[in-house]
C-alpha cells in the first residue's frame, strides 16, 4: 500500500496537497453548517477555520472570504461577510497585469469632523449616514448657528460635491442629518454641521416640524442616558405603480442632488449599568400630521438594513437592549410646546424694540402661557435692545458735539 501511494506521488505531483485541501475543505463545510446558525456558534467556526487556514498554505488564499460574522439578535441571520477591501487578491486571475493600474475606486470611506463622522455618497451628492455622539454637556453652551454657513465640504472633491445654487429656488430645504443644536457647545462642531456633506434636500415642513421634534427628543434623551448615540440618513424606496415597484426620486440642481423619499434615525442610547435602548424609525420626506406618534414610524433593524444596506452598530450586541420606545416612551413635544419654542426664536432675533413688543403681543393674544424660560428670553432681550438704543443715542449725540466744534474752530 505504501510502496503503491509512493508510486503515485511520484507519477503525479502535488497530489498530496490536492487530496489534502479536499478534506479539510469538508470539515470547514461541515464545520461551517452545524454551527454558523447562532452567534455564539458562528464564533466558534470562525476561530477553527482560522486555526487550521493558519496551518495549510493552500487554503490561505481566499481565507479573508470565508469569514463570517453574525452579530446582535436583531441583526440575526444577516452575514457580515468580513472582506479585507485593501487587498486586491480574492480569486487568481492567472494575469499579473490585471491591476496594473488600480481598480476603480471611491474617495474616502467616511469623513470625521469634531463632533460627527459621515459616508458620502458620491453619485446621490448627498451622506450616507452620519453619526454622531450626544452627552448632556454637548448639547448646552453659547455656540450659535448665526455664525454658521451653508457651503461645500472642501474634503470632497469637487467633481463629487453639492453646492447651495442646487437647492435655490428647488422648492427643498437643506435638511441636516446630524443637526447643530447637537453641538451647542462647541461652535467649531456646530459649523461643520453646515457643511453640505451632513445636508439632504428635505421637505420644509418636514424639517421644521416632525423632524425638529424627533432631533429635540434625541437631546431630551441627554437627561436620562449619559451617552446617546444617533446615526441618520436618507432612503430611496420604491413605490408600486400598475403592480410593479418603481424607484422613483426627483433630483435637483446642476449636481443632481438626489431627493430621499424618505430619512432615517437610528437611536442608541447607554447610562452605565443601566440597560442600554435602542430605536430606529422611518420618516416619510413629506409634511407629518403632529398627532402621528413616533413608534408608528418604528422599524426592526433587520428591515432598516434591508432599506439601507448598512449593519448599525455592528459592534454592539443589539440583543442586550431594550426597545426604546418601550422603555422610553418615544413622546415628542407636543404642538403647544412647539409653538412656545418658535415664539422664543423670534423674540430672541427682534432686531428692534418695537419688532419685539409686537411678538410679545401676538404670544399674548394666543391661548398660550409663556413659561419661565420664554418670559427670561423676553426680558433679556429687551434689556439688549434697550441698551442698544441707549448706546445708539449716546453715539448721536457726540457726533452732533463733534460737528458742533467743526462749526466753532471754522468761525
Amino acid at each position: 500500500m505504501a510502496s503503491w501511494m509512493t508510486k503515485l506521488r511520484l507519477q503525479f505531483k502535488g497530489i498530496g496537497n490536492v487530496v489534502t485541501g479536499v478534506i479539510i475543505g469538508a470539515g470547514l463545510v461541515k464545520i461551517y453548517y452545524e454551527t454558523s446558525d447562532t452567534a455564539d456558534g458562528n464564533t466558534t467556526t470562525k476561530k477553527e477555520i482560522e486555526d487550521i487556514t493558519a496551518r495549510h498554505d493552500n487554503l490561505k488564499r481566499g481565507h479573508h472570504l470565508r469569514t463570517v460574522s453574525l452579530r446582535g439578535a436583531s441583526n440575526k441571520g444577516l452575514e457580515v461577510y468580513q472582506v479585507d477591501s485593501s487587498r486586491y487578491e480574492v480569486f487568481d486571475t492567472g494575469d499579473e497585469k490585471m491591476f496594473k493600474y488600480g481598480l476603480p475606486r471611491r474617495s474616502s470611506d467616511y469623513l470625521q469632523y469634531k463632533n460627527h463622522v459621515l459616508c458620502y455618497d458620491q453619485v446621490k451628492k448627498t451622506p450616507r449616514w452620519v453619526l454622531e455622539h450626544l452627552t448632556r454637556e454637548k448639547v448646552k453652551g453659547e455656540a450659535n448657528r448665526i455664525y454658521s454657513v451653508f457651503k461645500p465640504d472642501p474634503n470632497i472633491p469637487a467633481i463629487f460635491q453639492s453646492n447651495n445654487d442646487d437647492y435655490w429656488d428647488s422648492g427643498w430645504s437643506r435638511g441636516h442629518m446630524a443637526p447643530a443644536s447637537d453641538n451647542k457647545y462647541d461652535q467649531d462642531a456646530m459649523n461643520a454641521m453646515f457643511l453640505l456633506s451632513n445636508i439632504v434636500p428635505q421637505n420644509l415642513d418636514n424639517n421644521a416640524n416632525y423632524w425638529y421634534r424627533l432631533e429635540a427628543y434625541c437631546r431630551g434623551l441627554t437627561k436620562r442616558y449619559s451617552d446617546v448615540y444617533i446615526v441618520s440618513g436618507p432612503l430611496y424606496l420604491p413605490k408600486e405603480q400598475d403592480g410593479k415597484k418603481m424607484m422613483q426620486y426627483e433630483v435637483i440642481g446642476a449636481n443632481n442632488v438626489a431627493v430621499p423619499t424618505h430619512l432615517y434615525k437610528v437611536i442608541l442610547a447607554e447610562d452605565g449599568n443601566k440597560q442600554s435602548a435602542l430605536g430606529a424609525f422611518v420618516i416619510p420626506n413629506e409634511p407629518v400630521d403632529f398627532d402621528k406618534k413616533l413608534p408608528e414610524f418604528q422599524v426592526s433593524l433587520d428591515v432598516l438594513a434591508q432599506y439601507s444596506g448598512l449593519i448599525f452598530f455592528p459592534d454592539f450586541e443589539a440583543e442586550e437592549a431594550t426597545d426604546l420606545c418601550l422603555t422610553d416612551g418615544c413622546k415628542m413635544m407636543s404642538k403647544e410646546r412647539m409653538d412656545m419654542i418658535a415664539f422664543g426664536h423670534r423674540l430672541r432675533n427682534a432686531p428692534s424694540l418695537e419688532l419685539l413688543e409686537k411678538v410679545w403681543r401676538e404670544l399674548k393674544e394666543t391661548k398660550l402661557t409663556p413659561d419661565a424660560y420664554t418670559i427670561d428670553v423676553y426680558e433679556s432681550r429687551k434689556r439688549e435692545l434697550e441698551q442698544q438704543e441707549s448706546e445708539s443715542e449716546i453715539a448721536i449725540i457726540k457726533i452732533e458735539e463733534l460737528k458742533e466744534n467743526e462749526v466753532e474752530i471754522k468761525t
